[in-house]
């Protein structure tokens, strides 16, 4: 058996137990990295899954569930189809792959990496997306389905996961300082 040094033993466990540690403190994330680390077929990869954006200290808009897929297999794949559906209303939105309905294209290559996105809309907001508070009550609990060549893959987003996600994106904004008025400066002569 090889000699393995105190100090080497202490690295490696060091790094296990930094490793455990991000998991328990971001367990959605340290799921979405070994999600994409998935050698076999259809791979995805979700980290920063939700679209957002904030003009300052405004409310969060939120525009659409973004990820990449990726064909890790050595076959095409011929028939696609998709869509996000909200665990509390039933709604369903249409998945587009590289801005394209998923049946309009010509399936996915073999070792293709794609991007695949619903949009989200509010009918009643004159601005893209939807308003952080009403999104979380129709949108905080949903469920990612993927067909492809009559294979279907499913993942559920909790609201734990949807919430993570949205404090992770506001969490730089809350800093922005708050304009002030200040004193101009006396003209020298």
């Amino acid at each position: 058996m090889a000699d393995i040094s105190v100090f080497t033993v202490v690295r490696i466990f060091h790094s296990v137990w930094r490793g455990l540690a991000f998991i328990v403190k971001k367990p959605y994330v340290a799921f979405r990295y070994v999600q994409s680390l998935k050698w076999w077929g259809l791979c995805w990869d979700f980290s920063g899954f939700l679209g957002m954006f904030a003009e300052g200290n405004g409310p969060v808009y939120i525009t659409c569930l973004q990820g990449f897929g990726t064909n890790k297999s050595k076959l095409p794949i011929h028939k696609i189809s998709g869509y996000i559906e909200s665990d509390i209303t039933g709604f369903r939105l249409p998945l587009t792959m590289e801005g394209m309905a998923p049946e309009e294209t010509n399936g996915v290559p073999a070792k293709c990496r794609f991007f695949i996105q619903a949009l989200f809309r509010d009918p009643t907001s004159p601005r893209e997306g939807i308003e952080e508070e009403k999104f979380l009550q129709t949108w905080s609990d949903f469920t990612f389905v993927f067909i492809a060549d009559g294979r279907q893959q499913k993942y559920r987003f909790g609201r734990r996961e949807v919430i993570g996600c949205i404090n992770e994106f506001s969490r730089p904004l809350k800093r922005l300082p708050t304009p002030t008025i200040t004193r101009r400066r006396p003209k020298e002569f």
